[in-house]
């Protein structure tokens, strides 16, 4: 699936009885306050994501403005890594952008 910008997305936390490890992308997290609101870091998404393409996705979630910061750093292995966290949440708005931008590995 495709990300659009202002897209409205689906996620379920690990703790969620819709949660479907199908449709988690390994290595990516709720990070922040988004964290604390899901009471937990890992997620799935409602659908498939497997194709989605690196970047960074400002999308919905709930009706709460999201940014999904996707990366895929060549030196680890091929394993997918990412960030979700609310648009205003500053602080770790900006710690997650500074991750993606330099493909850290380690949060």
């Amino acid at each position: 699936m495709k990300l659009e910008r202002g897209q409205e997305v689906d996620i379920y936390s690990i703790l969620d009885e819709s949660y479907d490890l199908g449709f988690r992308i390994k290595g990516t997290y709720l990070h922040g306050k988004m964290q604390d609101d899901y009471q937990h870091d890992i997620f799935s998404f409602a659908e498939d994501m497997s194709d989605l393409e690196p970047g960074e996705y400002t999308i919905y979630i709930n009706g709460k403005l999201c940014v999904f910061f996707f990366w895929n750093p060549e030196d680890w292995k091929g394993q997918t890594v990412g960030l979700i966290v609310y648009g205003r949440d500053y602080e770790y708005h900006n710690h997650a952008k500074n991750l993606y931008e330099i493909k850290s590995v380690s949060v």
